[in-house]
């Protein structure tokens, strides 16, 4: 796997992450039950996660891309 797949795949996971973030978001919502979808995205774990993601996009975009020669 080479450094632009990754940068791909973390971008899809992260994108997945959040619309599925967003869609529990607007249901609870709509429910009428946000205080409880906040107490259940306030946990250590998910702030670990978001942590985690902010870090790996910060490290590949400091990496270098090789660039290839045109012959």
């Amino acid at each position: 796997m080479n450094l632009s797949n990754a940068k791909k795949l973390l971008f899809w996971i992260t994108a997945a992450l959040l619309l599925i973030g967003y869609s529990a978001s607007q249901w609870f919502y709509f429910e009428g039950r946000s205080a409880q979808y906040a107490k259940i995205v306030d946990v250590p774990s998910i702030q670990s996660l978001a942590l985690l993601l902010l870090i790996a996009f910060i490290v590949l975009a400091l990496i270098p891309e090789k660039q290839e020669v045109a012959q």
